[in-house]
């Protein structure tokens, strides 16, 4: 960030409570204070505020609990997986060993 940031902004973006909204703030002041026509102006504004929306939408995603029911089930699929993936590795090496141990008598 540093490449790009001067050093007051930097600082002012890291001592901010949430970053993303401050850098879309920004943004959104840079787009009204420039001297672009209305229709690219309109565009980038919106683009702004559906970037926004996704943004908000992912942090509620990512502070929403999952349910400990989920994450019980989640356990118990990965260990069922594990240990079938187990058995049928062992299987199959028994099955190559068995052959392997006919085709050289």
């Amino acid at each position: 960030m540093q490449a790009v940031l001067q050093a007051e902004e930097l600082e002012l973006l890291l001592a901010s409570k949430h970053r993303p909204n401050y850098v879309l703030q920004i943004l959104s002041g840079l787009v009204e204070s420039s001297c672009i026509v209305s229709p690219e102006r309109f565009r980038m504004d919106q683009n702004i505020t559906f970037f926004m929306d996704a943004q908000g939408s992912c942090e509620r995603i990512l502070k929403t609990p999952i349910p400990l029911s989920y994450t019980r089930w989640a356990v118990l699929v990965v260990v069922v997986l594990v240990l079938v993936l187990v058995l049928v590795l062992v299987l199959v090496l028994v099955l190559v060993l068995v052959s392997c141990h006919y085709c050289h008598c």
